[in-house]
């Protein structure tokens, strides 16, 4: 558990040290992969609020690379039914990096039955952002499976987007 202390403590401190803790973290999950990962899976899942300034698409990306994408795209899945709202969508920020979350794990979560329209809208956005790296087959169509918002603001946003990927598909 020390381990795990140590990189949690890393990745929870990286703005006091910016960026020298996560290239500290990096390190240490070379040397220990899977206590890296464990501090990586509760610093994604153990939050109240979600993390949006890139860090957990570079911790699942670093673990991914450390232990193998299989393994973590393994515990994606197995607990993906019970994470809460901001865990999900810190989990889906990984998207961004098809070495943290694969296409197919990405088009998994978009047809869980629980995944909510704002999550399938992070998650194309996602494939979008990640492009030309990333090749996501009629990503439009897909667009097109998200949704509706209850809230009108809300959906002239994903109007929005969906328009902008009609004007810019992936080639």
């Amino acid at each position: 558990m020390a381990l795990e202390d140590e990189a949690l403590s890393l990745l929870r401190n990286r703005y006091d040290n910016y960026p020298k803790s996560l290239d500290a973290f990096q390190e240490f999950a070379i040397r220990h992969p899977d206590a890296a990962f464990c501090a990586a899976w509760q610093f994604v899942t153990d939050v109240t609020e979600e993390i949006d300034d890139g860090t957990c698409c570079f911790v699942l990306e670093t673990s991914a690379k450390a232990l193998g994408q299989s393994a973590v795209e393994r515990k994606i899945l197995e607990f993906w039914q019970q994470l809460g709202e901001f865990a999900r969508l810190n989990v889906i920020d990984g998207i961004g990096s098809q070495t943290a979350i694969s296409t197919e794990l990405g088009i998994k979560l978009f047809h869980d039955p629980t995944t909510t329209v704002r999550e399938r809208h992070r998650i194309v956005a996602g494939f979008a952002a990640g492009h030309p790296n990333r090749r996501v087959d009629n990503i439009d169509a897909l667009s097109n499976e998200i949704g509706s918002y209850s809230d009108p603001e809300q959906q002239k946003t994903l109007d929005r987007f969906r328009a902008e990927l009609v004007r810019n598909p992936q080639t």
